[in-house]
């Protein structure tokens, strides 16, 4: 199979490997596990594809000339900016997830959510949720305190 990319497409899959290989970089389970072999693999195949193409103020070879990794340049105009978008967007959308999740068990027993129809404990939940989604939209974090009991 072959694939015939436009210099502006390459540039387009390079921004994508870019993003990837920085969740790559990412010292957890997961981006250090097997399932992630092929993926790092192909991101090589990319990355090598830009260089062998002359953009190589995108893509950069290392020291040994054995890895291929996207340039400052390239991480600055797309993958850092995006990455940073998604990491404060997923904070707060965590952030207030959780502790609505809080307050909903709180509020809550064991028997009382077993015997409540699905619909009416999903409400219940978004209320909670609501709350610190209305609260962190207005205020962010100043008024978040930790009170010792």
């Amino acid at each position: 199979m072959r694939l015939n990319l436009s210099p502006k497409e390459l540039r387009t899959l390079v921004d994508f490997a870019a993003v990837l290989d920085s969740i790559f970089m990412v010292e957890g389970e997961f981006s250090t596990s097997k399932k992630t072999v092929p993926h790092k693999a192909m991101i090589q195949k990319i990355l090598s594809l830009a260089h062998e193409s002359q953009l190589t103020d995108l893509v950069t070879l290392d020291e040994e000339g054995e890895s291929f990794f996207p340039t400052e340049k390239c991480l600055g105009e797309f993958a850092e900016p995006l990455m940073e978008e998604f990491t404060a967007e997923s904070f707060w959308e965590e952030l207030i997830q959780r502790l609505g999740t809080r307050d909903f068990s709180e509020q809550m027993t064991e028997k009382s959510i077993q015997e409540m129809p699905e619909e009416e404990l999903f409400m219940r939940l978004q209320e909670c949720v609501s709350k610190y989604s209305t609260e962190m939209f207005e205020h962010g974090l100043s008024r978040l305190k930790i009170i010792e009991p």
